[in-house]
């Protein structure tokens, strides 16, 4: 059980790239309200990671 979650931890960014290409598909080809709200959730979710990962430093200096 631990070297699972070790792997989803190691590999979570290409997992999230992988949902979000996956959901995109599913968008465009089989539209409903419910896999546009999962692709605006994945989309959110991969931007704040970016975000963060670039902004870290200007983040934290901020709260100091």
């Amino acid at each position: 059980m631990g070297n699972l979650f070790q792997f989803f931890k190691d590999n979570l960014k290409v997992i999230f790239g992988t949902l979000l290409i996956y959901q995109l598909f599913l968008t465009i080809f089989f539209y409903s309200q419910e896999n546009l709200i999962i692709l605006a959730i994945i989309t959110v979710i991969v931007a704040g990671y970016i975000i963060i990962i670039n902004y870290k430093n200007d983040i934290t200096s901020l709260f100091k």
